[in-house]
């Protein structure tokens, strides 16, 4: 758990909640436009590992992993202090991608509960995170992994190439102040999955078939 000291409570804020008019979520149809995905011609195990290491590269050695069958729940622990106040918490990310034929789909979601400690006592703050620029991001990042786009978009870069307002980009969830990663250079790509291998794992997903009669 990486520990960041911030120079005031407004900074804390920003630290934990993101900025704020930041664009975020807020319909089932825009969650399904922004937190998921349709990979063609893709298998979930990259798609799933193509995950797993954008938030590996976003703290190095602070997130943990809970897999499950088609994804993952992971965990990253954070400490904010700021004069006369602290905050402890985690994000929880929870990730998952299914097989459907020859294409994989897949869907995000972050929340973040923390601990603020101050004069006044302690309370409990939970959050989703489910900000438009984190989202866009991710699968950005993913997108460049799978080998789907030439480049790796920086937290600088962000607003810039993936339709974000400047001053408003809300990538906290792979880029906050709390986060040791998010100036480092890229992870290494996936690599393509054997054709033997990537054909079972197509197959593995499609349903078995009965063309006797009734």
């Amino acid at each position: 758990m990486r520990a960041v000291s911030v120079g005031s409570a407004l900074a804390m804020v920003v630290a934990l909640g993101g900025c704020v008019g930041a664009p975020k979520v807020e319909s089932h149809g825009q969650w399904l436009a922004e937190a998921t995905r349709t990979y063609a011609g893709e298998t979930a195990p990259r798609v799933i590992a193509a995950a797993e290491a954008v938030l590996r590269h976003a703290d190095p050695g602070d997130v943990t992993f809970d897999y499950r069958l088609g994804g993952f729940r992971a965990e990253r622990k954070f400490l904010v202090y700021a004069v006369l106040a602290a905050a402890e918490g985690e994000d929880r990310w929870t990730f998952n991608a299914s097989q459907s034929g020859r294409a994989v789909r897949a869907s995000v979601f972050l929340t973040e509960r923390a601990r603020v400690h101050g004069t006044g006592g302690a309370r409990q703050v939970n959050a989703n995170r489910q900000q438009v620029g984190t989202f866009r991001l991710f699968y950005a990042r993913i997108d460049y992994l799978l080998g789907l786009r030439p480049d790796w978009v920086t937290c600088r870069e962000a607003p810039g190439k993936l339709g974000l307002p400047p001053d408003a980009a809300g990538t906290q969830g792979l880029c906050g102040l709390t986060l040791q990663g998010r100036d480092a250079p890229p992870p290494s790509l996936i690599p393509k999955m054997p054709k033997g291998a990537a054909e079972a794992a197509v197959a593995a997903a499609e349903p078995a078939r009965d063309d006797g009669e009734d």
